[in-house]
């Protein structure tokens, strides 16, 4: 029997929440029923782990975070590679490769597309012209694929409110994980003291620099509270610096890019996430 020639796309390849949760996805489905793909910018972690579960990886060296000329490239070379493959049903993350693979998916005729949102491009702290552009942008990208999932059902309330997409298409699936045995797990940290922590890109919109100046007041004012701030990104060296220079590094810690989550979280007394938006 045939199997089902299916195609996730993402735009980096990092191993951020969206490409964790798809390869959770990915590795539950039946490789005697599905032919998996993943598509992304090469160069990335991502691709590592894709190609140790054995599933298929195509890359598109033209895809660009920021809006480009490129585009126009990644956008041709996408309905060029599904009309190549065939594929039965195109998985779309991320809102530029969303916005490019459902469309693509359209002109290439894949029966079946979805897209998950992680995260709207729009925002409160955008001007109201750029807010109104990417909404226009995901209302037109909604009418090209089947089935829209929201992994909160507060964005899928204002998908649905603003019309970007509509009742029938709109799903809420929220993310999971395996749960860890905790019995078997051991702290990274050893300290007495009480552990403030976070696991979260270095970007503006995780608030990150205002996080650890906050930190720094709290650890001057309370000499038995550590922080831990697990993660990388654009800003991480700063934050390092700020740390460095009121010499901190020993209450204030940046473990950079983990792996083994579980046994850190389990450290913390407290869990902190001060974003901007989510």
């Amino acid at each position: 029997m045939r199997k089902i020639k299916l195609l996730h796309i993402q735009l980096l390849p990092l191993l951020s929440g969206a490409q964790n949760m798809m390869l959770n996805l990915l590795k539950g489905l039946d490789k005697n029923k599905y032919e998996i793909y993943v598509l992304s910018k090469p160069g990335g972690p991502l691709v590592e782990e894709v190609k140790k579960n054995n599933f298929h990886y195509i890359p598109i060296n033209s895809l660009r975070r920021n809006l480009s000329f490129w585009d126009v490239i990644a956008f041709i070379i996408m309905i060029r590679i599904f009309r190549k493959y065939r594929f039965d049903i195109i998985h779309t993350h991320s809102s530029k490769t969303g916005f490019l693979g459902r469309i693509a998916g359209h002109f290439a005729r894949v029966p079946k597309i979805i897209h998950t949102v992680h995260g709207f491009p729009f925002h409160q702290f955008q001007p109201r012209y750029v807010r109104k552009f990417y909404q226009a942008m995901e209302r037109l990208a909604s009418r090209f694929c089947d089935y829209v999932v929201f992994v909160n059902n507060s964005e899928r309330e204002l998908a649905i409110a603003k019309k970007i997409v509509s009742l029938n298409k709109a799903l809420t699936i929220y993310n999971g994980i395996e749960p860890p045995d905790i019995n078997i797990l051991k702290s990274s940290m050893k300290t007495d003291n009480f552990v403030i922590g976070s696991v979260l890109r270095f970007c503006k919109q995780k608030n990150v620099i205002n996080t650890v100046k906050a930190a720094i007041t709290v650890c001057r004012v309370n000499s038995k509270i550590n922080f831990v701030f697990i993660g990388d990104g654009e800003e991480l060296n700063e934050c390092i610096k700020i740390v460095d220079d009121v010499k901190m590094a020993e209450r204030i810690q940046f473990p950079g890019w983990q792996t083994n989550i579980f046994e850190w979280l389990i450290g913390f007394d407290v869990f902190l996430l001060f974003s901007k938006w989510e």
